[in-house]
């Protein structure tokens, strides 16, 4: 069925969410970034009320967060997109992105229909790129899945405890981490008074994987970097366990959601989010989770927005 057949009546029957109202109709509480309306309260943009801004593609493109080899990433990933296919019953191909802006960019041109992104930048996307997070991964026990930050350093380095960092610098991804930038910075404050810029300076690698290769290769003096990475490459034997040491582990994040642009087709939406809870491995293809429950952005990211809020962050849509 094409997406100018559903009219509001048959989605109730097909017992799918309502449609929002945007633009002018939107009550100003409701309203989030530019066009995007948030009628139902779940933090989230609803489906534009006119069906022909509905998008319904084939094939269908899905991408993760881009990594160091995104080719060796696009394969490992293959029986997820089978799996896709065979539930969705439409073609489903894999983007490479180049980089994180290169994955964003191409997920606001409607080019990339399902993705996961960044932990520290979801509440971003959701806000302002029309980002709907609609699985999340769990652990076996059905517990939300996730990773923690580390501040890793050099294994011979005289630095061990988080107070030693002072005058010292820290390696920090970018701007858009969650486990890389934010948390860091917000927990280096809030425990140790110990603020960037200040008790301590900064740089930037740009990815993970580039500052824990660093670290290990003593070119930084200290990285703040996701656990779930530094686990990945040791996995792939890597990185050498020996070539550095944790000296802080923060508490749990949560590993980033699978999610869609608001614009997607409902019906498509609903198949995407049962054919995801459907998933059940087999382990280690996909970088976010291997089994999925269905996501609830309000809660299950409330400490993340509570975390933006910690280091002085409000979405901007510019």
């Amino acid at each position: 069925m094409r997406p100018e057949a559903l009219t509001r009546r048959t989605l109730l029957a097909l017992g799918l969410a309502p449609l929002g109202v945007q633009g002018a109709d939107c009550p100003p509480a409701a309203r989030l970034g530019p066009g995007l309306c948030d009628a139902n309260g779940d933090l989230q943009a609803d489906a534009p009320a006119d069906p022909r801004q509905w998008i319904d593609p084939d094939p269908l493109v899905m991408a993760d967060v881009p990594t160091s080899d995104m080719t060796a990433r696009a394969a490992r990933a293959e029986p997820f997109r089978q799996h896709l296919e065979r539930q969705l019953q439409r073609r489903v191909s894999y983007f490479i992105a180049r980089d994180y802006a290169d994955l964003i960019t191409a997920f606001h041109a409607q080019r990339v229909h399902l993705l996961n992104v960044h932990t520290g930048s979801v509440e971003q996307e959701v806000v302002c790129g029309g980002y709907v997070p609609i699985a999340q991964p769990i652990e076996p026990d059905g517990e939300l899945a996730g990773y923690r930050m580390e501040i890793v350093v050099p294994a011979d380095s005289p630095l061990r405890r988080v107070e030693d960092l002072k005058a010292r610098t820290l390696t920090l991804v970018d701007e858009r981490s969650a486990s890389g930038y934010k948390l860091p910075r917000a927990l280096l404050e809030r425990e140790f008074r110990m603020r960037a810029g200040r008790e301590y300076q900064v740089n930037f690698s740009g990815r993970h994987d580039n500052s824990i290769m660093g670290v290990a290769n003593g070119l930084y003096e200290a990285a703040a970097v996701g656990s779930a990475v530094r686990t990945d490459l040791l996995r792939q034997k890597l990185l050498d366990p020996d070539s550095l040491r944790v000296i802080y582990t923060s508490p749990l994040l949560p590993h980033s959601p699978w999610g869609v642009s608001h614009r997607l087709h409902p019906q498509l939406v609903e198949q995407l989010r049962k054919a995801l809870v459907a998933y059940d491995g087999p382990d280690h293809v996909l970088q976010s989770g291997s089994r999925f429950r269905a996501a609830d952005y309000r809660r299950d990211w409330g400490f993340m927005r509570e975390l933006n809020r910690s280091v002085g962050e409000q979405p901007s849509c510019r």
